[in-house]
């Protein structure tokens, strides 16, 4: 939970930049990550992670406004049947 909560404040208080400058930074201090690959693959590594969660995002992006229109959808008819039992 600790780490939660100090990825959380870094998010906050610094932005994305300075979250990813440190998750880069551990691997290089504390990992053979840099060193144990060529930097072309290291790239892509990075790169497929990346494109994997922007990918994950569009999708929940998609399903939350699918949700939001049919909720939307539903509030319309409710509201129409409620004009209709007043006249």
């Amino acid at each position: 939970m600790v780490l939660a909560d100090n990825i959380s404040n870094i998010l906050f208080y610094q932005g994305i930049e300075p979250l990813l400058d440190n998750l880069f930074g551990f691997l290089r201090r504390k990992t053979d990550f840099y060193t144990g690959a060529q930097p072309k693959v290291i790239e892509e590594l990075v790169l497929k992670v990346v494109r994997k969660h922007s990918a994950l995002a569009e999708k929940e992006e998609a399903e939350k406004k699918k949700t939001r229109e049919k909720d939307e959808k539903l509030r319309q008819r409710k509201l129409e049947e409620t004009k209709l039992k007043v006249r």
